[in-house]
Parts: structure tokens; C-alpha cells; sequence
């Protein structure tokens, strides 16, 4: 039963996102929280980003 969530998930992963495939400017904002969570989960206080986002906006971004 596994392999088939496995397949359902895959398939409605790539229908949700079919219609950003290509989009350049569509993951700047998910890789800069996600290289200032991994700077702040190793323990840089990103001072600079404030006025860019909010304090905690990042911190969803440690993985």
C-alpha cells in the first residue's frame, strides 16, 4: 500500500505545481528563507533581512 500513496503523493505534487515549472521568479523568496533558517539555525543573527521580512518569517525555513 505504500509505493501507492507514494505514487499519489508524486502525482498531485507535480499537478499543484505544473504551472510554476519554469517560473524564475517564482523561488527566490523559498531559497533566501531557507539559506537565512539554515544561517540562523547554525547560529547567525541575520540583522540585515529585517527589513525585508518580518523577525520570524525564517525561522519556518529550519529544516
Amino acid at each position: 500500500m505504500r509505493p501507492l500513496h507514494l505514487l499519489l503523493f508524486l502525482v498531485t505534487a507535480i499537478a499543484l505545481r505544473i504551472a510554476t515549472f519554469g517560473d524564475p521568479n517564482l523561488h527566490v523568496d523559498e531559497s533566501f528563507y531557507q539559506t537565512v533558517g539554515i544561517a540562523m539555525h547554525e547560529g547567525a543573527i541575520p540583522m540585515s533581512m529585517y527589513g525585508i521580512a518580518s523577525p520570524g518569517a525564517c525561522s519556518s525555513s529550519i529544516t
